[in-house]
């Protein structure tokens, strides 16, 4: 079902289809563009995360989505790497921190992944986060 603020884009990454993301943008779509935020305001790799869609990382990190690009749903300010790290989505949490993600980045409300990661209980994360950190 398509939400108001839902593109072809937006539709593909939520529902892991990294073939018809590869194909749009082959056909022109330009996911550098910022305004590709959907009517909950996330970009293009928050929702690969939240809907934990791995395919469809690569192919937009390679066309050169901003990862840097946040969620503004209820203006938290979530990165790509912590709805991933929420989500316990350690593969998408390993290419976005090898992609340059910051793993020392926090929201709104002040929290970091590896804060995110320890909340959930989920020590796989917490290794992926630390073994990314600044400095390691």
């Amino acid at each position: 079902m398509n939400r108001p603020g839902d593109t072809a884009i937006h539709r593909a990454c939520a529902c892991g289809h990294s073939s018809i993301v590869q194909a749009l943008m082959a056909a022109g779509v330009n996911v550098k563009d910022i305004s590709h935020t959907n009517c909950d305001r996330s970009s293009l790799l928050t929702i690969c995360a939240k809907r934990q869609n791995v395919s469809t990382v690569h192919p937009l990190l390679q066309a050169g989505t901003r990862i840097k690009d946040r969620d503004n749903l209820y203006d938290i300010d979530d990165s790509p790497l912590i709805q991933a790290t929420r989500q316990s989505q350690v593969d998408i949490m390993h290419i976005l921190a090898v992609a340059g993600a910051d793993v020392n980045s926090k929201n709104t409300l002040g929290q970091f992944s590896l804060s995110t990661a320890i909340l959930y209980k989920n020590s796989d994360a917490v290794k992926c986060l630390l073994a990314h950190k600044s400095g390691h």
